[in-house]
């Protein structure tokens, strides 16, 4: 019966390797081997994927299906494996520093916060500016009016101590941490009243190197997505209704 149902819906037997490999290279990211063999190996796969399906030899088909199995597999241990990389890759300095960058996702409201998710873009220290390769963050911004009237693809002046994720003393409890870096968050900081300000429209046109940044394509969809949930809240939806 399973059989029968694998041959009914083929895509399954690709997306079992392929959650697979996405599950050993999370679990088995310290000790992974460099990323550059996990793509050599994907291309390796991928080129004798290719070479078998033209060479349509019917005794052959099962060399077919074994590398694209090994193909999907390794698709997502390089995948994933790369993405933890990426959120590990940047060192951030112990003391507070002034960084550039922008809000991603529109500010969540919390208790005494308000959750910012931030590209870092640039870190200024007393010699120098030093820029950052697309480094996101989490950043805590204490709650008042100010911080109340940010939105996303606002641009920040930002001086903190941001730090990369870490979890409580309980063994037993929510792995925050990792969980922070597969979705590709770098860092976390607090940032006190007084201690961000908005880039002005001067310092963007000014000679230094800054340069008004276009809306990516998420964040256009994420803005309509605001406008749609603000227009449902006029309507009366709210709670489960309007999670719905």
């Amino acid at each position: 019966m399973v059989v029968s149902y694998l041959h009914r819906y083929p895509y399954i037997r690709l997306v079992i390797p392929w959650i697979a490999g996405v599950f050993c290279g999370d679990r088995f990211f310290n000790g992974s081997p460099e990323l550059f063999w996990g793509i050599l190996a994907f291309c390796f796969l991928a080129g004798l994927s290719i070479g078998c399906y033209f060479l349509g030899r019917y005794s052959l088909r099962w060399c077919f299906g074994i590398a694209i199995l090994a193909l999907c597999f390794t698709g997502g241990w390089v995948g994933i494996t790369w993405q933890l990389q990426h959120a590990t890759g940047y060192t951030f300095p112990k003391e507070e520093t002034v960084y550039r960058g922008w809000v991603t996702d529109t500010p969540e409201t919390k208790e005494h916060t308000f959750l910012c998710r931030v590209l870092l873009k640039e870190q200024r220290d007393s010699t120098a500016i030093h820029s950052i390769d697309d480094c996101k963050a989490i950043l805590y911004l204490q709650r008042d009016s100010a911080a109340a009237r940010l939105k996303r693809g606002d641009e920040l002046w930002v001086s903190a101590r941001i730090s990369p994720p870490v979890n409580g003393q309980n063994f037993d409890e929510f792995d925050y941490a990792r969980y922070l870096m597969r979705k590709g968050i770098s860092g976390t900081g607090y940032v006190v009243s007084g201690k961000w300000m908005l880039a002005s429209s001067e310092m963007l046109s000014s000679g230094n190197g800054n340069i008004a940044r276009k809306s990516t394509l998420l964040e256009v969809a994420g803005s309509c997505r605001d406008r749609i949930l603000s227009l449902y809240r006029q309507l009366g939806f709210e709670g489960d209704g309007l999670a719905v």
